[in-house]
């Protein structure tokens, strides 16, 4: 009897420490992959300190749980009793993982207003289904040769690059699109509307007048632009094209149309672009990265 008992103790102990190791990794690339889903910044001592926060309340739930079971099988009856110990132990459970979450989120990144808050909190939600499922599909495939320990960890970290692909893929789409602005350009009293992308990289400038520059699509710009008057020429340099040179000319007016209502750049230097300035046609023009600025 006393050798059965030290034997279980021994179980139950490497069990914890595997548990507590798991457990803790896993905490630590959610919220890294929470880190670039929400864009905050992030300390990596603040991130572990987040993954044990996690460890505790996980811990503190999940034995909290066990107990009940306990209790609810020590009573030797599955019928009624199942719903007071049963359900008890389930909401237990959840509970403690929806706290968790959010005292991960707080002991990462400390107070925050309500609605950053749940957006943290959905994020968390979506990247835990997320990486779930990938955990659970790459474990399947792991070789039964490997350790319960190290097939975990395996999968975590192949979880891990694909969940941050997946992210990534979706947070650089994302913010393309918040950057994205129908407007209207204006030339010799001609219209033609179009969709600008604001980018921030494009600090070409013209160097007589110190002028910001917007790059504009030349086949869009056989739409509205007839005549030139005045032509002037913007050197530039890219990692393609080293040193090259621009036309451009004064537009009447760039007319924005964004979430804070409109904005009118007056008198804009356009040049014009002989590739297209989107690949894929989202966008005609390139704005200056200081489009936004109130001295435009």
């Amino acid at each position: 009897m006393g050798s059965g008992g030290r034997e279980a103790e021994l179980t139950v102990k490497i069990y914890v420490d595997q548990w507590l190791m798991i457990n803790g990794v896993i905490n630590m690339l959610l919220l890294l992959l929470l880190k670039r889903f929400i864009g905050l910044p992030a300390k990596n001592r603040r991130i572990f300190l987040g993954a044990l926060t996690g460890c505790a309340v996980s811990g503190l739930t999940l034995f909290g749980a066990a107990g009940l079971y306990r209790l609810f099988a020590a009573r030797g009856q599955w019928g009624n009793e199942f719903f007071p110990y049963g359900a008890a132990a389930l909401i237990l459970r959840g509970t403690g993982m929806l706290w968790g979450g959010g005292l991960m989120i707080r002991a990462v990144w400390g107070r925050m207003n309500i609605p950053t808050f749940f957006r943290a909190m959905w994020g968390m939600f979506l990247i835990a289904v997320l990486f779930g499922g990938l955990l659970y599909g790459i474990s399947s495939f792991l070789p039964r040769g490997i350790s319960s320990t190290g097939s975990l960890l395996c999968a975590a970290g192949g979880s891990f690059f694909l969940s941050r692909a997946a992210i990534r893929l979706v947070t650089e789409n994302r913010e393309k699109k918040q950057r994205l602005y129908p407007a209207v350009l204006i030339y010799q009293g001609r219209e033609c509307r179009i969709m600008a992308l604001w980018d921030t990289g494009n600090q070409l400038t013209d160097m007589l007048g110190k002028r910001p520059v917007h790059i504009l699509d030349s086949q869009t710009a056989k739409e509205v632009v007839t005549t030139v008057r005045q032509v002037r020429y913007i050197p530039y340099q890219t990692i393609g094209q080293p040193e090259g040179v621009l036309p451009a000319t004064f537009f009447d007016a760039i007319r924005i149309e964004s979430e804070k209502g409109q904005i009118l750049l007056n008198r804009p230097l356009v040049a014009f672009s002989p590739q297209p300035v989107s690949p894929k046609g989202e966008y005609q023009l390139l704005l200056h990265g200081s489009a936004f600025e109130r001295n435009q």
